[in-house]
């Protein structure tokens, strides 16, 4: 402190007495009377200004009040260099602007489109590229129905002609298969896959693909997508074999669909029926269900022949359906003479 006063008194004395000694000097021209002359007194600013730059130097070059070198007086901590263009007491320098963050790029967002690049490949083999083509508009009709984008398709031969079909999704999707049961003719196999078709339709599955083809007899497969969820919690596939055989397959077959008749009744899904020799003439059906009809069996006599047999099936059947009984099936053979079985289930199941 005793160093600023010193400064300040020597500053002071400097400043006040300088115009004076220069008035004073020789050769000095003398105040003409009647015309102002221009006072040699320091005004404030050059005292607070000559105050400041000895304050300044006291303090090795800086501001008491905390401001930058260079920068307007009372600055605050921070201040930019320079000053304010244009403020009292700072110089004019180039404009001061803060940096502007530059915006980042979004994340891709995934949607029903987007995802990994996934691989479709048919389940089984088709005898002609046409086949194998037709299959393949089916599945490119099912991706599209489940908005998934097909990026690209193509039929080739690789032991039988296949397609493959290359979508984009978050993950492979899901195809679940229902194999049929072995039938006498491709087209008796073609007819079964329509049916199971249809049901899995019922049960709010899409379907992708459904070659038949031969192996050990014809069969098919039937490829599937679930959307929902059935409304059997625990559905499971269950078998509903014929109770006895037949002579001949047109008999089978019509107790059959006698039997599909009564289930569609009940609205019970079936997926698959077929007709097939095994020490005769029998049928099976394939149902969707929590559990297994459970089918009863009432046998009859032996009588001395069919037409007696079969009447006397008839008049069982009705009584059953009196009691409130549901009649499956009735079949009449020979057995050490001619008899029947009423396949029933009870009101109870």
């Amino acid at each position: 402190m005793k160093k600023i006063a010193a400064l300040l008194t020597l500053g002071l004395s400097f400043g006040l007495s300088f115009p004076a000694a220069a008035q004073q000097g020789p050769g000095n021209n003398q105040p003409k009377p009647g015309v102002q002359q221009p006072s040699n007194d320091p005004t404030p600013a050059q005292i607070f200004g000559l105050f400041g730059a000895l304050v300044n130097a006291a303090n090795g070059g800086q501001s008491p009040f905390g401001g930058n070198p260079g920068g307007h007086n009372g600055g605050y901590p921070g201040n930019h260099p320079g000053g304010h263009p244009g403020a009292p007491g700072g110089h004019n320098g180039p404009p001061y602007y803060p940096p502007v963050p530059q915006p980042q790029p979004w994340p891709p967002q995934p949607g029903p489109w987007q995802g990994q690049f996934q691989t479709l490949n048919s389940i089984g083999s088709y005898s002609s590229n046409s086949e194998a083509a037709s299959a393949r508009d089916m599945a490119m009709g099912a991706l599209s129905y489940l908005r998934l984008q097909v990026m690209e398709s193509r039929v080739e031969y690789n032991s039988g002609w296949r397609f493959v079909i290359k979508y984009t999704s978050q993950q492979p999707l899901p195809v679940a298969q229902y194999r049929g049961g072995s039938y006498s003719s491709s087209g008796d196999a073609k007819a079964a896959a329509d049916r199971t078709a249809e049901a899995l339709k019922t049960q709010g599955k899409v379907i992708v693909e459904m070659p038949v083809f031969y192996s050990n007899g014809w069969t098919y497969i039937v490829g599937y997508v679930s959307l929902n969820q059935y409304p059997y919690q625990n559905e499971q596939l269950q078998k509903l074999p014929s109770i006895g055989s037949y002579s001949s397959s047109s008999e089978a077959a019509a107790a059959r669909d006698y039997a599909l008749r009564v289930m569609s009744d009940f609205r019970i899904p079936v997926m698959e029926s077929r007709v097939e020799y095994n020490s005769g003439w029998r049928f099976e059906i394939v149902y969707n269900a929590p559990q297994p009809l459970y089918v009863q069996q009432y046998r009859g006599g032996s009588y001395s022949s069919s037409s007696d047999a079969r009447n006397s099936a008839e008049q069982t059947a009705s009584a059953m359906a009196v009691q409130r009984n549901i009649v499956i099936e009735k079949p009449v053979f020979y057995n050490s003479g001619w008899t029947y079985i009423i396949g029933y289930i009870s009101r109870g199941w």
